[in-house]
């Protein structure tokens, strides 16, 4: 995914999709990347699509602001499943998969609060970073709930 496109990064790793995405790649990196990794490139950047399509790189142009919207269309360009499940995550910051951890591994980690009102937690397999069904989680799953109904009405 290209630079511009940093918080749906983030949702597709969510929803577990292996996405790659740097600032620090520029347009040759990304197109090199993807035609290497037999990669769908995902772009904002109508020439960098461009570019693609002569180089026969799978890309999928975002051109919407609206975040249910693009999931939507991109999901239905995939023909992939969409579903939310917190095992099947990817982690937001490096990509690698989570695990569930037991809470006692991570009481020294997360804020007290968080652990008194958290029973679930899940930690990168490769950068330890933790996470847990906190409020972001409320306004993902609402997000899908969006996508899902967009999903029907422009199926």
């Amino acid at each position: 995914m290209d630079a511009m496109l940093g918080k749906l990064a983030r949702k597709l790793r969510l929803y577990g999709f292996d996405t790659l995405f740097g600032s620090d790649l520029d347009d040759e990196q990304l197109l090199e990347t993807a035609m290497v990794q037999r990669r769908m490139l995902i772009t904002s950047d109508e020439e960098l699509a461009e570019r693609a399509w002569r180089r026969q790189i799978p890309v999928h142009l975002v051109s919407e602001s609206d975040e249910a919207r693009t999931l939507a269309r991109l999901f239905r360009a995939l023909k992939v499943e969409r579903a939310l499940i917190p095992e099947r995550a990817r982690c937001t910051k490096c990509n690698a998969p989570v695990a569930v951890v037991e809470r006692e591994r991570v009481k020294d980690r997360v804020p007290p609060g968080v652990l008194r009102m958290h029973e679930k937690f899940y930690i990168c397999r490769s950068c330890g970073s933790v996470y847990w069904h906190g409020s972001h989680w409320s306004r993902l799953r609402a997000l899908h709930s969006r996508v899902e109904r967009l999903m029907e009405v422009e199926g």
